[in-house]
């Protein structure tokens, strides 16, 4: 069996309620994922879109499309996605970060400056939030509240290098 009729074989399964689907739709995660980092981005599309055909809420469906999106200069869309993603999750910390990165790169401060408080009130020890979060205050304009969240990083940072 091809990857292409395995896809078919593992979609039929899904639609029909079989226990494999959780299972199918984590095969094409990882496919998707391998594909995402070697680079191949329209194979990464494809698989992450057949996951969603097949569980259209996987948070982690949602979520990897959106940072595919984002690679691809696709911010709105992007946005869109990873918001979804935090629609099923809204306690990951991940999401709320990877939305900030999004929002900053799509000239969004206010809104990335939201997401990365919220990914620092889930986690409160998320050193590249508040880095992040500093960089965006720091193109904003305000520089005293980036030199504040650069501050919050720092005994953070000095206990990972420990």
């Amino acid at each position: 069996m091809n990857r292409a009729d395995r896809r078919r074989h593992e979609a039929q399964q899904v639609k029909t309620g079989r226990p494999s689907d959780t299972v199918a739709v984590h095969t094409l995660l990882d496919e998707g994922k391998a594909h995402h980092q070697a680079g191949r981005l329209a194979e990464a599309e494809r698989a992450y879109r057949l996951a969603l055909e097949l569980a259209p809420d996987h948070p982690d469906a949602l979520h990897y499309l959106g940072l595919l999106l984002y690679r691809l200069g696709r911010f709105d869309e992007a946005i869109d996605f990873i918001h979804a993603a935090i629609e099923q999750q809204p306690s990951n910390p991940l999401y709320w970060f990877n939305l900030g990165v999004v929002a900053h790169k799509a000239s969004r401060g206010e809104d990335a400056v939201q997401a990365y408080q919220r990914a620092i009130t889930l986690n409160p020890r998320y050193l590249d939030a508040f880095i992040n979060l500093g960089n965006v205050l720091k193109d904003h304009g305000s520089a005293s509240e980036a030199k504040e969240a650069y501050q919050k990083a720092t005994p953070i940072r000095t206990t990972i290098s420990a």
